[in-house]
Parts: C-alpha cells; structure tokens; sequence
C-alpha cells in the first residue's frame, strides 16, 4: 500500500460570488521537512553559510524544531551526506547559479519519502553556466537526493515528524487562519485567466533560518489537465518565546495575517508569469547590461541572482502593488511600494505600474496578461544604464 503524507489538512473555499469552488492545501511534505534536517547540519561545513550556524548557536530559541533538529541528528553517521549538501550549496552559490532553496523545487516533485522515483522529471539548468557545469550540478543533485531518501529511512525521521505531529499542525492551522477567501479569483481576473491551476501551501517550522531571516518559494509541476500545481513553500516568519516541552507551544510562527496573505499573492503570483516569461528568455537577455556593478550587489542582497530573475520578480511584485490598489487597499499598497522599491531597490516598478494601468484599462487589445508581457519586456529594455543609476542612486545613498 502506498504511504502517504500524514501531517495534511485540506480545506475548501466556496466563492458564491463567482460560483465556482477553489481549493487550498495546507500540509507539511516528507521531503521538505528531511531537507531542513540535513540543511541545518550543513551550516557549519559551508563556506558561504557558516555564519548562520554561528548565529544559530548563540541566539535565542525561536524556532523550536530547529534546535530539536540539531540536538536529534547531530550523529556522526550522517557526516557523509551533510558535508555533500554544504560542497553542493557552496557550488550554487559560486556559480551564481542559486542557493540552497534550488533543492525545495526538485524535492516537490519527488514521491514521498522513503517511496523512490519522481513525481515529474525535472533537470537543473541555468542559462549563465555551460552545458558541462549545468550536467553536473544536474548529476550531484540527483545523487544527493538519492541519498536523503536513505537518511529518511536510516533515521527515522517519519518518527520525528509523528512526534512532533501537534507543532505541525498548529502552523498549519495558524496559516489557514489568514489565507485570504478569495485570493486565487482575484489573480485569475487580473492576468485574465481560466483557471486549471492547483494550489498548496506547505510550511517548513524546521526551516534553519537565523533570527530575522525567513523564506518563500514558489516550485510548481504539471497537471494531467494542462495546468500547474503550485505551491507555496513557507519557512516560519514570527519569533516564539521558547516553551519547556514541544507540546506547550500555543503559537507556532506563522501567526501573521499580513505577512501571509501577501505572501500567497506574491508566491502564487509567479504561476501566472514564470512560463510565459521563460519563452522570451533571448528578448528579456538583450539588456542583461542593466544588471552589473552595484545593482547586481544590491539584487544578490535580496536573493536575485540575474536580470531574468529580476525582471520576473519585477513584474509580479509590480502586480502585487496594482492588485491591492484595485482593492482600494492603499496601506498594503503603500507598504509593498516601500518594501520593494526603497527596501528591495526594485527600482523600475513605478515606470511599470504606470504601464500596466494600459493593461488593466484595455481587454480588446490584451485578452490576457500574456499578450501584454511583450509590451512590459520592451519598456525594461529601453531603460539605459544611465536611467538605471539615477533611479538607483538615492536609494543606496540614504
């Protein structure tokens, strides 16, 4: 009998407005979870993350299962497969060519653990390394994963997770206390879109983020009805006060309306984009000049590691901002503008905002979103360098 994920809770919300019936997911993933274990045990052998560690071991407990991670898998045995994540990570990270939240992508289309085999294929590719390099990272990540089925079984980390089945579920439940009812029909009426799409949220408490930091990412594979299956993977984001037993944790880190009804329009936001943008790679690549000297700096700050990726991170977050301002929303408005113009220097959002009022104010000639992206592509590549650094100047100076 196939074993399945047991930490899930599945909850449907019923839009009467539109008469249809649209489905979030909330669970945990085998997989995702056996990740962070071995992640967290890395730290320390990575060249590029050992801080973290440091961190890690002198900060104040707020992410429980981080620490129970540590004190639990901390065994000798498991040297050989923590070092090969720290080498692999060091080589994404040299290359710039990702980091370690590459491996979250490939481990959802994994079957779950201990099960072997894919759910999808899937191959690494950056377009900035050579087909040699590319083939084997592609090679060194399959055979890691092959080995982090292994460390599931020989560690009995299904145990753990049972154990600690009542953390997991309160993150589950404190995200499905903020997804907003109507998030999905709301994107589907702005790119203009039937949906066939499939959404989940999966939580990672486990995720060994040091105080202040956290992630999001947005991996999706193929669905037998042409669509996607999205999903949102989200480490925790609030800091809780260290309780005695595992048991007494009366909330869990997720516990941000705010945080995480953005957070879902940004994560999703991507499904609706990233293909469509990867189909014009050699039109987007013709102003790859806009991304060097203190701009590409400023980008890898925030985890954006070439101008393909910052065009797509433009657009959604750009559509992020025109969604809540269509939603009469000017303070979500208002703060997403200063996150990720001021914060972020995603600089060239105003001059697309104004663009994509065209989009929103013209359905004949732009039926959906994607017949409006070309427009979107050639506005960024009549940006100069010079445009680029007086947009940027005042933001690095303050």
């Amino acid at each position: 009998m196939k074993k399945l994920p047991f930490l899930t809770v599945l909850f449907f919300w019923n839009f009467c407005f539109a008469q249809t019936k649209q489905s979030i997911e909330i669970t945990t993933n085998h997989n995702l979870e056996t990740f962070s274990i071995v992640e967290r045990l890395s730290l320390k052998h990575s060249r590029f993350l050992k801080i973290r560690d440091s961190l890690l071991n002198v900060q104040p407990i707020t992410r429980p299962l981080v620490k129970l991670v540590h004190e639990k898998f901390s065994l000798p045995k498991n040297e050989a497969i923590v070092i090969q994540l720290a080498k692999l990570i060091d080589t994404l990270y040299a290359t710039k060519s990702g980091g370690q939240d590459i491996f979250l992508g490939y481990l959802v289309l994994q079957k779950p653990f201990p099960i072997k085999g894919k759910l999808n294929p899937f191959t690494f590719l950056s377009k900035e390394l050579s087909d040699g390099q590319n083939k084997y990272i592609d090679n060194q990540i399959h055979s890691f994963i092959e080995n982090l089925n292994n460390f599931y079984t020989n560690n009995n980390v299904e145990d753990f997770l049972k154990k600690n089945k009542s953390f997991y579920d309160g993150c589950i439940n404190e995200v499905k206390k903020y997804i907003p009812l109507n998030v999905i029909d709301e994107m589907n009426s702005y790119y203009r879109v039937e949906n066939r799409n499939k959404y989940t949220v999966i939580v990672m408490p486990s995720r060994p983020w040091a105080n202040g930091e956290w992630s999001a990412n947005g991996p999706k594979n193929n669905l037998s009805n042409g669509g996607k299956h999205m999903c949102n993977i989200l480490s925790s984001y609030v800091e809780v006060s260290s309780q005695k037993n595992i048991n007494d944790y009366t909330t869990f880190g997720f516990d941000d309306k705010n945080w995480v009804e953005e957070i879902c329009v940004h994560e999703f936001g991507h499904s609706y984009v990233n293909d469509d943008l990867n189909a014009m790679n050699d039109v987007i690549e013709k102003n790859t000049k806009l991304f060097n000297g203190t701009y590409e700096k400023e980008m890898q700050k925030v985890s954006t590691w070439n101008w393909r990726v910052c065009v797509e991170e433009h657009i959604v977050r750009t559509i992020e901002i025109r969604i809540a301002d269509l939603q009469k929303n000017q303070e979500r408005a208002n703060k997403l503008r200063n996150e990720y113009i001021n914060k972020d220097k995603y600089i060239f959002i105003p001059m697309l905002e104004e663009k994509m009022k065209e989009y929103e104010n013209d359905k004949v000639n732009y039926p959906t979103f994607k017949t409006f992206l070309p427009v979107i592509i050639q506005t960024l590549n009549s940006i100069t360098v010079k445009q680029r650094d007086e947009l940027l100047k005042p933001l690095v100076q303050k």
